[in-house]
Order: C-alpha cells, then sequence, then structure tokens
C-alpha cells in the first residue's frame, strides 16, 4: 500500500459469449481523459448490476458500462479504498471513511461512519473488506471493526504499523510490522505466524491453495503454510 500505484482502468466486458480455450476476453482500456479523473486509482469494485466503482485521487469513479461519473471524495481527499456491499459503497480516504447509497431520485448520498469516531492524525484508510455482517475499515494504524446490524465499532490499535489485511474466504488476517502475522477472531486479534520469512519482509497478499495458505511475499517470492511449516514455493512449469 506504501508503493504509489498508477494504472490505467482496464475492464474486461465478456458479455454472454462462453469462453474456450485460451481465448481471451475483449479488453477496453481508459485513459485519465477517458474517465475524466486522475491516473492514479486505489481500488476498484463491482455492484450486483455490474456498475464499476474506482478509488481514484479526485473521488470514487462510476461507470455504468457506457458513462464515466465523478463523486468527489467528501472531504476533497484522495480516496484510497472502495468495496460494494449490498447495495452500499464503503469508501476509504483521508481521516474519513463511510458509505454511499443510491438516493430515490437515483443519485449516489454519502453517510460518514467516521464522522463521530476519534481518529488517529493523518490517518487514511487503505483496505475494506467484509465478512458475515462486518465491515472493516484499515489504516496503517488500526482497523476499525463496524458492525453493520447494531452500527457499532469495535477498535484494534496498535503501536506498530499494519501494512496490510487480507480476507481469505472465511478468515481476516492482517501484517503487523516486525511482529507476524494475525488473525481476526471474534472481534479479537490473534497472532498465528511469527515465522522470519513472514516478519523480515512485507507481504503483499495470501491466498488460499488447497488446503493450504499460500504467502505472496514483497522481496522473496512466494511462500506456501503446508503441515504446518512455513517454506518457499515455487511454480513448476511443464
Amino acid at each position: 500500500m506504501l508503493l504509489r500505484r498508477t494504472f490505467l482502468i482496464l475492464i474486461c466486458f465478456i458479455g454472454c459469449c462462453h469462453l474456450f480455450s485460451q481465448e481471451l476476453p475483449p479488453v477496453i482500456t481508459y485513459a485519465p481523459d477517458a474517465y475524466g479523473a486522475d491516473n492514479q486509482n486505489w481500488s476498484i469494485s463491482q455492484s450486483s448490476d455490474k456498475y464499476i466503482y474506482v478509488a481514484n485521487n479526485r473521488g470514487l469513479l462510476e461507470f455504468n458500462g457506457e458513462n464515466w461519473k465523478l463523486h468527489s471524495s467528501p472531504n476533497e481527499t484522495i480516496m484510497r479504498s472502495v468495496l460494494v456491499v449490498d447495495d452500499l459503497i464503503y469508501t476509504g480516504c483521508f481521516m474519513e471513511f463511510g458509505y454511499w447509497k443510491t438516493s430515490k431520485q437515483g443519485l449516489l448520498e454519502y453517510t460518514s461512519l467516521s464522522r463521530d469516531l476519534e481518529l488517529i492524525e493523518d490517518e487514511q484508510f487503505w483496505k475494506i473488506v467484509e465478512l458475515d455482517g462486518f465491515v472493516l475499515f484499515q489504516s496503517l494504524d488500526r482497523i476499525y471493526i463496524y458492525n453493520v446490524q447494531a452500527k457499532t465499532f469495535r477498535i484494534l490499535g496498535t503501536d506498530k504499523k499494519i501494512t496490510k489485511m487480507y480476507k481469505v474466504d472465511d478468515s481476516i488476517y492482517f501484517q503487523r510490522q516486525y511482529d507476524g502475522i494475525y488473525r481476526i477472531i471474534n472481534g479479537e486479534e490473534e497472532l498465528v505466524f511469527t515465522d522470519a520469512e513472514l516478519i523480515d519482509d512485507i507481504v503483499i497478499n495470501i491466498y488460499q491453495r488447497d488446503n493450504d495458505l499460500l504467502f505472496q511475499t514483497q522481496n522473496n517470492g512466494f511462500y506456501s503454510y503446508t503441515n504446518n511449516v512455513i517454506k518457499p514455493w515455487t511454480i513448476v512449469l511443464g
């Protein structure tokens, strides 16, 4: 997340056709002058009605398959994260997070969830995940766990940087720098991996692979967690 990611928005339109063999779906590339915003996009999510939402430097981009629309971030800062859950579009930016909902007039309206919370100075919200009625907002300092039904928060704080949060099937993990990989269970954090291979590197992502976990690191490739052992993982070709 600390790395600046600059990329063009690539959207695949598959339609109703079936894909066979090595056929690839058509790809349309949209440059900043086409979608009407900055060239830095930080996160992307899709709704059940196939709309695309993008967290952009200038705000929230909305794409209906034909036209782009830019919604300014609530406090005019860079939007860092977006996640669509049911009919709500959750977003995070500098010192602010909340959700957007389509009004009866068809317009997106924003509701702040962080307004009454005491945030840490200069917090930015880089990642949003959802699991079992909870929406989690991650900054580099804290994870805010929002109970959607009760409309309450539980906050996991730390004196060490949280590099990233990951959703792996029905589990949520996060990395605390120089400390290890934690799993969130019932709103509580549990340290589950303290192997040097993971502590001494930044874990970019975690994947489920059969019954094992696969860790993608920033500097040293992949590691697999198999039979309670962390070991290097290489792709066998041929």
